[in-house]
């Protein structure tokens, strides 16, 4: 994998070229998880955090659990959407574990599942307290806490953006310039164990007539467009939908 050496003032920055690869369900609800706790600490959503605030009471607090903590006690709350072939057995109330025998003729099989899924999903329902008829399906009773359906997820995209915007918050929203591009990668490069370096960030700074060092203002605005994509973001999942319906993704 390549590197990166970047020249700012009394500073060299090797940082990897590549960003982690977030495809899996468990990492797009861990960056659900960390966008929400970001959304607390902006200003202008905390309105639509209150009217939210049923929605995800379930969750608990958040503000100083890690995510791997939290995930142990909370995880129930996100049931599985795919179907998927399992070698071992993991206990969950929205989940039912068949043997499907190979040597059946697969119409056979498909009748003898939808029963069994059928009848599993209405004693759920009850169980949890819900009414049956009540329901536009019976899969809408189960898990509210799941990213919006149909959209796409760049987990990648999504975690690049985060960094950043985290970043420009905790330097209390600063000037969007060299300088604050400068800053992302120190903050990338103290991290004690993931360090990349941004798509946006690859090209390093060229030196102006004067000898310093500066991005090039399509890698500025590219951050500017970052950002305000973040906050979008950030309004979604303040008021219970990720990612929500933007652009992004």
């Amino acid at each position: 994998m390549g590197s990166s050496e970047i020249h700012a003032p009394d500073t060299v920055i090797k940082l990897r070229m590549t960003t982690p690869n977030l495809f899996s369900r468990r990492q797009h609800l861990r960056l659900w998880f960390e966008y929400l706790r970001l959304s607390h600490r902006i200003v202008e959503l905390q309105l639509n955090l209150e009217k939210s605030s049923d929605f995800y009471a379930p969750w608990g607090d958040i503000h100083a659990a890690k995510f791997d903590n939290w995930w142990k006690e909370h995880k129930n709350l996100f049931g599985e959407t795919s179907v998927q072939v399992i070698d071992s057995i993991t206990p969950h109330e929205n989940v039912i574990h068949l043997a499907i025998p190979l040597n059946v003729p697969i119409s056979r099989t498909l009748n003898q599942v939808e029963g069994i899924i059928r009848s599993k999903q209405l004693n759920r329902i009850r169980e949890l307290g819900k009414d049956a008829q009540s329901q536009k399906s019976m899969s809408s009773g189960f898990g509210k806490y799941d990213p919006t359906p149909g959209v796409e997820i760049r987990g990648n995209t999504l975690y690049e953006i985060l960094v950043i915007l985290t970043t420009w918050i905790d330097l209390n929203r600063p000037a969007v310039n060299t300088d604050f591009c400068h800053r992302v990668l120190e903050r990338l490069k103290s991290r004690p164990r993931s360090k990349w370096v941004p798509y946006l960030l690859l090209n390093p700074p060229q030196k102006d007539k004067n000898g310093n060092l500066r991005f090039g203002e399509d890698q500025i605005r590219q951050i500017r467009r970052y950002l305000k994509r973040g906050m979008e973001v950030c309004r979604s999942v303040s008021l219970g939908e990720f990612p929500g319906r933007s652009r992004l993704d």
